[in-house]
């Protein structure tokens, strides 16, 4: 749990939360204007492999699958191993991988590796995580900053179709393809800004601490090694006056004193265990109530929004890959494609 010292310091609707903005748009930008503008580069896989489209389109089915399981990874289960940072940054060099690999493919049949799963493990861990921090950095103005941050859906969908129009007929396909890849890159920077709010907590409890510091320091030098002499020499003269008291040889007693020494530490050792396995048993427990938690559908705007989002994904993804291949079988100019992908 954060601290009010914590609290007050997370810049929550002010100073560092505008710059969270910036990288989510940044990340919505890139990914976003890469996937509807995907299409320019199907037809030209078409030509250059001389492929039916049915193979293309079997690399992007896969990499819609890819992209929810990353995104259920990064979501929930791979919240506790990192950060939103790690995995935006993480995701950039998945897509910058996915565009080098395929660069260099001799084969059609490579796509699945390359835009299946490197790129779709990249739509994962950056979209999602990205809109995450977004939402933890503003609270009364999240409405205005989801609102700006997802003007990069727009942004990217007009910028990128003459940009990769304008590559393919410099660089050829592949050199078009390397160079997106760099462009993707930019999610790096894009991570690195996106500073996680557990740091505002350790800046307050270093500053706690900082301030304590003379009284600790007072503590200690009122409890210092000392104490562990003192106590040895308690227990000696504890051992003695009892054997004296008692008529037991010492030697007798010490045995005894061993012996329930030992006791004591096998029955701590089996009660750590326990409590290590208890423990364990518990974080299985909440681990899978992160993931498998069916609360969620008892909201009835949630169970209306399921469908909708279904069938909107699946309109808009076949509109924006199978419009420019189309318009190609009819004779229409590449400089129009263009037009028609923005």
């Amino acid at each position: 749990m954060m601290t009010a010292e914590g609290k007050n310091m997370v810049p929550i609707d002010r100073g560092w939360a505008w710059a969270i903005l910036v990288a989510n748009f940044i990340v919505v930008f890139l990914i976003i204007g890469c996937t509807s503008s995907f299409g320019l580069f199907f037809a030209e896989f078409m030509t250059e492999f001389q492929a039916p489209a049915s193979s293309i389109t079997i690399a992007l089915s896969i990499q819609t699958i890819v992209f929810s399981i990353s995104s259920l990874f990064a979501l929930n289960i791979g919240r506790s191993f990192a950060s939103n940072r790690t995995y935006v940054i993480l995701g950039g060099l998945f897509a910058c991988s996915a565009y080098l690999v395929s660069a260099v493919i001799q084969d059609v049949s490579y796509l699945i590796l390359s835009l299946g799963v490197l790129f779709g493990i990249a739509y994962g861990f950056s979209y999602g995580p990205a809109l995450v921090e977004l939402g933890r950095y503003f609270h009364k103005k999240r409405g205005i900053a989801t609102s700006l941050g997802n003007m990069g859906v727009s942004c990217g969908s007009l910028v990128f179709p003459p940009v990769i129009r304008l590559l393919l007929d410099s660089y050829g396909l592949r050199g078009a393809l390397v160079v997106i890849g760099g462009i993707l890159l930019n999610l790096c920077v894009a991570g690195a800004l996106m500073r996680p709010i557990a740091f505002y907590e350790d800046q307050g409890k270093d500053s706690k601490a900082k301030q304590e510091d003379g009284i600790w320091s007072t503590k200690t030098e009122m409890y210092g090694t000392a104490d562990i002499k003192d106590e040895e020499v308690y227990r000696s003269t504890i051992k003695n006056r009892a054997s004296s008291q008692q008529g037991i040889p010492k030697n007798e007693y010490e045995q005894n004193i061993d012996a329930n020494d030992k006791v004591n530490s096998s029955s701590s050792c089996l009660g750590n265990v326990k409590t290590v396995l208890s423990s364990s048993k518990a974080g299985v427990k909440n681990m899978c109530k992160k993931v498998i938690d069916f609360k969620v559908l008892r909201n009835a705007l949630f169970r209306m929004w399921i469908p909708v989002c279904f069938l909107a994904i699946i309109g808009s993804v076949q509109i924006v890959i199978f419009i420019p291949p189309h318009a190609r079988d009819l004779h229409i100019a590449d400089r129009d494609i263009t037009l028609l992908q923005c």
